[in-house]
């Protein structure tokens, strides 16, 4: 889906076809990116764009959306004026998304990026064409360099949380900051809550995966990917960029990374308390619980401490 009216003053990809355990593979780069959610994908969706070339159209989806979905549908017909009038009905259509009008009620509000929140910021989605997006690819080309960004955990959960859940009227009595803690033992499987696990669904799951189940799913090795630190990215994304010149005489220069709303920092003091605050103690606890039990997997803990 692409932003083209809302809080932001370009066209922004707010989400992407390319999510795991698929690999988002610019045209234009000898890469290939496994982007988890609440780890800066967006703006790495959209850097990726930047890469191939894809913000001008991108920009003329929002120019035409200042008329709304008929400056939309005028666009693609002037677009696909060699089309039949049939390909260009469903592609208008398509463009609307979640506002089709050939969606039932149940699946529109599974087609929107977190319904609520979009429709709280006022803003409005298309669905741009699969040419004016980047490239997914299921399983790499060995000559691609893979990349994964990950993030320290607890900053990533927090930052699920406070999207996700905080007040949010279904989620029941784990709305509000000062049940974090317990939903992070849930979460950490530290101490499961039955509570949360009846409200826990599938998007929750994805949303909160470890790094390294992820890299399970896919059949990768650790050692097989160039790892990106959300908390340092510009610094990464230069040290990437030696590498692909080294690498692959990739030596053009790469597009600076699009400004993302939430910075990373060693944990996001999102909650007002941080890991030293309120939340701290049970944050830690969750981080030592995981640690000692000698079926968990060390997913991001284990790659943080060897940052």
């Amino acid at each position: 889906a692409l932003e083209v009216q809302g809080p932001r003053h370009r066209a922004v990809l707010v989400r992407s076809a390319c999510n795991p355990p698929l690999w988002m593979c610019p045209l234009a780069a000898p890469l290939a990116l496994l982007l988890l959610p609440k780890a800066a994908s967006t703006s790495l969706s959209n850097w990726v764009g930047l890469l191939d070339g894809f913000q001008g159209r991108w920009s003329a989806f929002r120019a035409a959306a200042g008329e709304g979905d008929k400056g939309v549908a005028r666009l693609l017909k002037k677009r696909f004026a060699n089309s039949s009038r049939a390909i260009v009905d469903a592609l208008v259509e398509r463009a609307r998304g979640a506002r089709a009008t050939v969606i039932s009620p149940p699946e529109r509000r599974r087609t929107v990026v977190f319904s609520d929140l979009r429709e709280r910021t006022g803003a409005l989605d298309v669905v741009p064409l699969a040419s004016d997006c980047p490239a997914c690819c299921e399983r790499p080309a060995p000559w691609r360099t893979k990349v994964v960004v990950g993030r320290h955990p607890l900053a990533r959960l927090v930052s699920y949380f406070g999207m996700a859940w905080l007040g949010n009227r279904h989620r029941g009595n784990f709305s509000s900051w000062s049940r974090l803690p317990d939903w992070l033992l849930h979460v950490t499987g530290v101490s499961p809550s039955a509570e949360v696990a009846q409200i826990f669904g599938p998007e929750d799951e994805y949303h909160t995966k470890p790094l390294a189940d992820w890299l399970a799913e896919t059949r990768v090795a650790p050692a097989e990917v160039t790892r990106l630190r959300l908390e340092h990215l510009e610094t990464d994304l230069r040290e990437l960029g030696r590498v692909l010149c080294k690498t692959h005489s990739f030596c053009s220069r790469l597009p600076p990374l699009p400004r993302r709303r939430l910075e990373g920092g060693p944990v996001s003091d999102t909650s007002g308390g941080g890991i030293g605050g309120p939340t701290g103690q049970p944050l830690q606890r969750a981080h030592a619980g995981r640690a000692s039990r000698k079926d968990a997997q060390p997913s991001l803990w284990h790659l943080w401490s060897m940052a």
